[in-house]
């Protein structure tokens, strides 16, 4: 199961929804990055948004344990791990569209990776955290 909310479901509680009730493998989150105005910017300031990133992704990982944040491709990839205290892991991918960097998307929690699928250490961890 997928749940993707819209910004305004979470901060502003423009309807009425029990996160923590609601079961989801993965909270796919993208925020508002205020406006075209981004684009000139250097670097984007993540911690400087408005809804703030640390309470979505608080708030998804009420729904889901993996939460992933689709960002402007000028993100600072830095502040995206920092985000990560509250989990495992974070993975960051460049998402590129006719050899043009578009957007920043940031894994977090314990996402499969391909090269993962044989690595005996990975699966051990896998199976630690199920018994958990």
């Amino acid at each position: 199961f997928f749940l993707s909310f819209f910004y305004f479901f979470l901060p502003f509680g423009g309807f009425d929804i029990n996160v923590s009730a609601l079961q989801a493998d993965v909270v796919f989150l993208s925020p508002p990055w205020g406006g075209p105005e981004y684009v000139n910017l250097p670097v984007f300031d993540v911690f400087a948004m408005k809804p703030k990133c640390s309470s979505l992704l608080a708030t998804a990982r009420l729904a889901a344990e993996k939460s992933v944040l689709f960002m402007p491709r000028n993100s600072d990839v830095h502040q995206l791990v920092a985000l990560a205290r509250e989990v495992d892991h974070c993975e960051v991918e460049q998402n590129y569209l006719n050899r043009k960097l578009k957007a920043v998307t940031a894994y977090y929690g314990d996402f499969p990776r391909s090269s993962d699928e044989g690595d005996p250490q990975v699966l051990r961890r896998r199976r630690r955290r199920q018994q958990q």
